[in-house]
């Protein structure tokens, strides 16, 4: 695992968690939004 990889982790583990907050895990949310990086 090299640092990008480490990075990308770190940025969706925060993003699932904003979005957890606000109540606003949907699949269709998470589908669009890791579909748009590899």
């Amino acid at each position: 695992m090299n640092q990008n990889q480490l990075l990308t982790g770190q940025r969706r583990r925060l993003i699932l968690e904003r979005l957890r907050e606000r109540g606003v895990v949907r699949t269709s949310e998470l589908s669009r939004l890791f579909s748009v990086s590899p």
